[in-house]
């Protein structure tokens, strides 16, 4: 199956990406990659390790420079924008990074709140809203992230993304380094949170069950491009053998 780059226009688009093209020396990981994200849709992308998943994260985010190609994200080339036209574009999105990445000498609260403090005089009371929301307490607000679980901790940073209820939030691998029930438990927290918020979602991930759960289209990602697009359900019924053949090893790891 060739791959199936999405060529509408951007108009459409709260978020695409036009034939992406990054290269690290001779290693070519996005060659010609594209696809589009509706408003309101939670997108999964999907692969191997090694396929490019966290490199495409990076470049959506404006965080690599592209050889060829744009991203551009609610209807602006963000290679383009100017530093006071990204700070605005980012102060309408959240990101999860895939370790947490939240701050060891702040509590759970400030990391949270980082944003807000000193901005927003409201910041306390959103910061113990989003925490109920995302199911912790006042009390482990208070912790520091080393007293805290793997899953507590990916509430935390779930949290500190959503404090201002973003139009898109991007997140590279949710469930990475978590147990089975902290995986299944975070997923369905993002698929209410997502469904709340009324955000658009582009999640880089390998895990089938949170795709499963998450996902409303999946672009799967395959020597550098969009190989297979399609509805959650298509996904696990496709005869796509490169597909097909990812689906079943994953699913043997269950």
């Amino acid at each position: 199956m060739q791959a199936r780059d999405n060529k509408s226009g951007k108009e459409s688009f709260l978020v695409s990406a036009q034939g992406l093209r990054k290269a690290f020396g001779k290693n070519i990981v996005l060659d010609g990659l594209g696809f589009g994200a509706k408003k309101g849709e939670s997108w999964i992308i999907l692969g191997p390790s090694g396929e490019g998943k966290t490199v495409l994260f990076r470049c959506l985010l404006g965080f690599e420079d592209l050889d060829q190609g744009a991203v551009v994200v609610m209807g602006a080339d963000i290679s383009q924008e100017s530093p006071k036209e990204r700070q605005e574009r980012f102060s309408k999105i959240g990101v999860v990074f895939q370790e947490s990445c939240l701050f060891d000498y702040l509590t759970v609260a400030e990391n949270v709140g980082f944003r807000l403090y000193g901005k927003d005089p409201e910041a306390n009371n959103k910061v113990d809203s989003v925490l109920q929301m995302v199911g912790l307490t006042s009390a482990q607000g208070e912790r520091y992230p080393w007293e805290l679980s793997g899953g507590m901790k990916r509430r935390a940073s779930i949290a500190r993304a959503i404090i201002h209820q973003p139009d898109l939030l991007f997140m590279d691998e949710p469930t990475s380094g978590l147990d089975p029930v902290s995986s299944y438990h975070i997923s369905h927290l993002l698929k209410q949170l997502i469904q709340e918020l009324k955000t658009t979602a582009m999640i880089i991930t390998h895990d089938l069950v949170s795709t499963r759960i998450l996902a409303d289209r999946v672009a799967f990602l395959k020597e550098g491009r969009v190989f297979w697009e399609g509805g959650n359900a298509e996904l696990f019924q496709t005869q796509c053998p490169e597909v097909r053949n990812f689906v079943e090893k994953a699913t043997l790891k269950f």
